[in-house]
C-alpha cells in the first residue's frame, strides 16, 4: 500500500495541496509506510513507534482516514498490483478501507496472479468478505492470444520475432505479459 502512498505524494501539485490540507498526525502515521509523503511536506512530526497490532492498527486507522478526507474532496481510485503477495493485515486494512467508504466515490481494483492463491491463501477469505457486502466484482483476465503477444514482442523490441518465438512465448507464460 506505500507505493499508492507514495504516487498520490509525487503526483500533481493539487494532489500535494490535498495532502498537506490533512491532519499532520494522521500524515505522520502513513508517512511511516510511505516515505515521499515526508519529503513532500518536510515539517511532518515523526510517529511514535508502536508495538505489533497497535501499530498495525493505528496505520490502517491513519489510512482510512486519509482516505476518507480525500475522497470529500475529489474521487479516489486506488489501483494495487500482487494482491497475491498481501499478508492478512494489509488485506484487512483495504476491507476496512472499503467498507468505510462504501458510499463514497471511491473504487479500489486490485489485481493478482490467481494460480498463486490456493484454498489457505489470506486473498479467498478477503474476496468472500467483499463478496458477501456486495462491494465486489470479479473480472478474470486471460493471457494474451498469440497474435497479441506477436505484436507486443514486436513493440517491445522493436524488431519482428524470430519464427517461433511467439509459439515459445505463448507456452512459456500463457500468454501474461508480466
Amino acid at each position: 500500500m506505500g507505493f499508492a502512498l507514495v504516487g498520490l505524494a509525487s503526483g500533481s501539485e493539487e494532489g500535494v495541496r490535498a495532502l498537506a490540507s490533512q491532519s499532520r498526525e494522521v500524515l505522520s502515521v502513513v508517512a511511516t509506510i510511505a516515505p515521499a509523503i515526508r519529503e513532500r511536506l518536510q515539517d511532518l512530526p515523526e510517529a511514535a513507534a508502536l508495538p505489533g497490532d497497535a501499530g498495525r492498527h493505528r496505520l490502517a486507522d491513519a489510512i482510512t482516514q486519509l482516505f476518507s478526507e480525500l475522497v470529500k474532496r475529489a474521487p479516489l481510485v486506488l489501483l494495487i498490483d500482487d494482491l497475491h503477495r498481501a499478508d492478512p493485515a494489509t488485506l484487512a486494512t483495504l476491507e476496512g478501507i472499503t467498507l468505510s467508504l462504501s458510499g463514497a466515490a471511491f473504487l479500489l481494483v486490485g489485481a493478482y496472479q490467481d494460480v498463486e492463491v490456493g484454498r489457505g491463501h489470506p486473498l479467498v477469505a478477503a474476496r468472500a468478505a467483499f463478496a458477501r457486502l456486495e462491494l465486489f466484482h470479479l473480472v478474470e483476465l486471460s493471457g494474451l492470444a498469440q497474435d497479441s503477444v506477436h505484436d507486443l514482442a514486436w513493440a517491445v523490441t522493436d524488431s519482428q520475432p524470430e519464427p517461433g518465438a511467439v509459439s515459445a512465448l505463448v507456452r512459456a507464460t500463457n500468454g501474461n505479459p508480466h
